[in-house]
């Protein structure tokens, strides 16, 4: 889409480090040198331990290496969680065959980012700078009474003045979490079932990894998560409307949870 739809797109992460990953990516000399570092970086328990020994001394590293070393630990960790433990398996995904297939996506990856306006702020505000009859927001806050990782701290409150926010908002917009008494009923929304994969009550850990898990040994890890959502696109302005109706010729986020 080119700067003359009026088109924009935004990330926002509070985590300062990523947005060092993005910032990378988005300098032509740096992203070379990013790019050419992980294309050749293997899938390794040395390489992660680099990679975990850059994020903990934060400071002595340069820029390349830290974003380095945030992509490799956090795509190499369990759970793809920063401070996961390195990933290995015997059943199920191969996870060194994941990071070469990813590998080969880099410069799709890279490029995906151009043009795009990365932000580092509180989400509330970011959303209040961007909403219009224009936008839409995905919201993927974390789930209120989990392990919440790196991004622990979010309450039943902050749940609250999100919805809040939503509800008198002009933005269209999906949100995603587990089910709960916050969101209005009267919003749509499609049930999703989903596995947890980590801070479950199940024996995982202790099962032969030669062999698929039990239902006994997986617990209470299955989870019936939610994506609700609110249209409101009847009131972009009229100048725009060509491309909505171009979008929903081609099929919208909304089609796919409708």
């Amino acid at each position: 889409v080119s700067n003359d739809d009026h088109y924009r797109e935004v990330i926002n992460d509070k985590d300062k480090r990523i947005v060092t990953v993005y910032g990378c990516v988005q300098d032509i000399k740096l992203r070379e040198e990013l790019y050419e570092r992980l294309k050749w970086t293997p899938y390794s328990r040395a390489e992660w331990e680099k990679a975990k020994e850059i994020i903990k001394e934060w400071d002595k590293y340069g820029e390349v290496d830290r974003a380095w070393g945030m992509v490799v630990k956090i795509q190499q960790s369990f759970g793809h969680i920063l401070h996961g433990s390195w990933m290995t398996e015997v059943y199920g995904r191969n996870s060194a065959m994941s990071w070469s297939h990813w590998q080969k996506d880099l410069e799709i990856i890279f490029k995906r980012l151009e043009g795009v306006y990365i932000e580092c702020d509180e989400a509330l505000g970011v959303m209040k700078r961007w909403d219009s009859p224009q936008t839409v927001f995905y919201c993927d806050p974390p789930y209120v009474s989990t392990n919440q990782g790196d991004y622990g701290g979010f309450t039943e409150g902050d749940l609250r003045e999100l919805v809040g926010f939503l509800s008198n908002c002009r933005s269209s917009f999906v949100l995603s979490g587990y089910p709960n008494d916050i969101v209005p009923k009267e919003w749509l929304y499609k049930e999703v079932e989903a596995y947890q994969s980590a801070g479950a009550k199940g024996k995982t850990s202790n099962h032969d990894r030669g062999r698929k898990a039990t239902a006994e040994e997986l617990g209470d890890r299955k989870r019936v998560e939610c994506i609700w959502r609110i249209d409101r696109s009847a009131n972009v302005r009229a100048e725009l409307r060509w491309l909505l109706l171009r979008g929903q010729a081609q099929g919208t986020i909304f089609d796919s949870v409708g």
